[in-house]
């Protein structure tokens, strides 16, 4: 399964000693007919992430492995879309064809816990996502920390102004007045929710993962999240996820605004080296997407649009994408079908992209806006502030 949401790994000081501990968790199917595999995820002591499948047999299945520390782990299966949500696909306005095949199933039945040491049982209740877990308190903790976070949406998108919902699909300026409420609402939760857990709970098992949810899209302070962080006890800071999320903290203060871009180099689809140094001069959006990311090629279409209004200036967006060895055909396919007329280029590493790290970007999209002397005057910018943006800089 892919994420837009990934830890990177760097390492930067001692761990702890991992001492890899034993886990079972079980899964009862019986208020499901008909289920003949459940897939489990997990990430292991060497930070890799580990799928494995059994058959159900007496409405059951049972995982056995070993973690080094507590992880996220995702109970699923493979089911069918309703075809009312198919037709409802196949007639959104704004997705290519090749969108529109991403949403044609399977779709996952996920049920998303937090993997402790020792026994964990998972009941289905109708559907895995809606299953409820008998396991360790920390386990129970995150159960509750979801639940909130899917009440806390759920109340506050049922109060957002009616009026503000676009009728057609050509009110732009009200789809994105929409998109920013939602936006701030995702924010306030996060830190209602998760960070207020974190707060009240620094020697938890789940305060880490508290921690990292609770950070936001956009970071406004890398010295109030680092200083957060520094609040946990040591052994905690010294796990390897520990270290990565601190990397990645310290790496995200290389986007804020007022800092130059260091140069650095990623490969074109002919394996042509490009440098950031080669685009000096001009008004350049450093673009972090990935073929598999939808909610980064639904902005494509506005984003071609913006460009091809500014391409006559001194602007270009240089696209760097998150894509694997494997991923070649599908990257270039993409940039065919969404019409990307600007430089794309990617280095093949996931995640572990050269310029990702540089960044510490732990989510996508994600991108910089840099003046012609290398200097970062704004990031995150929708295809709308964008344009905005640019039409402030050339007096358009």
């Amino acid at each position: 399964m892919k994420y837009f949401l990934l830890f990177l790994f760097i390492p930067q000081f001692v761990t702890a000693q991992v001492i890899p501990k034993e886990f079972k968790v079980t899964v009862d199917l019986s208020s499901i007919k008909d289920v003949g595999k459940i897939y489990f995820e997990f990430t292991s002591t060497t930070d890799e992430e580990i799928t494995d499948s059994l058959s159900v047999t007496n409405d059951t299945v049972t995982f056995k492995g070993s973690i080094g520390e507590p992880c996220y782990g995702i109970v699923y299966r493979y089911t069918e879309y309703p075809k009312e949500l198919l037709a409802l696909m196949k007639n959104m306005p704004d997705l290519s064809e090749e969108m529109k095949g991403l949403f044609a199933g399977p779709m996952e039945d996920p049920f998303i816990f937090f993997l402790m040491p020792g026994e964990t049982t998972i009941i289905a209740k109708h559907s895995l996502t809606s299953s409820v877990i008998n396991g360790s308190k920390a386990s129970l903790n995150f159960d509750k920390l979801k639940k909130d976070e899917y009440a806390f949406l759920m109340n506050d998108v049922s109060s957002v102004d009616q009026s503000m919902m676009p009728p057609g699909k050509d009110n732009e300026a009200a789809k994105q007045k929409m998109v920013k409420k939602m936006d701030s609402l995702k924010r306030v939760m996060k830190d209602q929710v998760y960070l207020s857990y974190f707060r009240l709970n620094l020697n938890s098992p789940v305060a880490l993962s508290a921690l990292k949810e609770g950070l936001p899209d956009n970071l406004d302070s890398v010295d109030k999240y680092l200083q957060l962080f520094s609040m946990l006890p040591p052994e905690t800071q010294h796990l390897p996820s520990a270290i990565r999320l601190k990397t990645m903290l310290e790496a995200s203060r290389n986007t804020e605004i007022g800092q130059f871009v260091k140069d650095f180099k990623q490969f074109d689809s002919l394996g042509k080296v490009v440098t950031f140094s080669s685009f000096k001069g001009r008004y350049v959006l450093i673009d972090l997407w990935a073929s598999w990311c939808i909610p980064c090629r639904s902005k494509h279409p506005e984003l071609v649009r913006v460009y091809q209004k500014f391409s006559q200036e001194n602007f270009t967006i240089l696209g760097i994408a998150l894509e694997q060895k494997d991923d070649k055909l599908k990257w270039l396919k993409a940039i065919n079908n969404d019409k990307l007329l600007w430089t794309q280029v990617t280095d093949y590493k996931y995640w572990d992209n050269a310029v990702a790290l540089q960044f510490g970007v732990h989510s996508i999209p994600f991108n910089l806006l840099v003046d012609p002397t290398g200097k970062i005057i704004d990031k995150n910018l929708n295809p709308s502030d964008l344009e905005s943006r640019l039409a402030e800089l050339f007096k358009k």
